[in-house]
C-alpha cells in the first residue's frame, strides 16, 4: 500500500476512534490488535492484513468502503489532484485497483481472459 494512503488511513482510524472517545488500549482490546500495532497503523507506519482492516472497521462501526472513502477525502484535501486509478475490462466486467502511487489512467483497457 502506498505510504501516503497508509498515513491517511491512520489519520482516519485515529480521528474516528477519538471522536468515539475510545482509548487506544480499549480499542486494541475491542478489535484484538496489539496496542503497538494499533499505534503503528494510526501513525501510517505499518501495512496490515485484510482481517485487521475488517476488525478495525467493525470496531469503529463503519464499512471498509467508508474507511477508504474517508482516506480519499484526506488525500484529496492534501492534494486536489488525488484519485485512485481503476482499470476495467473491455466488457466492464472486471475492476482492479492499481498501484496507489500512480495517478495516471492506463492508455489501454485490461484484457479480460473471458473476452478471448
Amino acid at each position: 500500500m502506498n505510504e501516503a494512503y497508509l498515513q491517511a488511513f491512520g489519520k482516519v482510524v485515529k480521528n474516528l476512534r477519538e471522536s468515539q472517545k475510545i482509548s487506544r488500549v480499549r480499542f486494541s482490546l475491542m478489535v484484538n490488535v496489539s496496542r503497538p500495532t494499533l499505534i503503528s497503523i494510526e501513525k501510517g507506519e505499518q501495512n496490515f492484513e485484510f482481517d485487521t482492516l475488517v476488525k478495525i472497521a467493525n470496531g469503529l462501526g463503519v464499512t471498509i468502503g467508508e474507511l477508504f472513502s474517508r482516506c480519499d477525502e484526506v488525500l484529496h484535501d492534501e492534494d486536489p489532484s488525488w484519485k485512485i486509478p481503476v482499470l476495467r475490462s473491455k466488457n466492464n466486467r472486471a475492476y482492479a485497483l492499481v498501484s496507489l502511487t500512480s495517478q495516471k489512467q492506463p492508455d489501454e483497457p485490461l484484457e479480460d481472459p473471458k473476452d478471448n
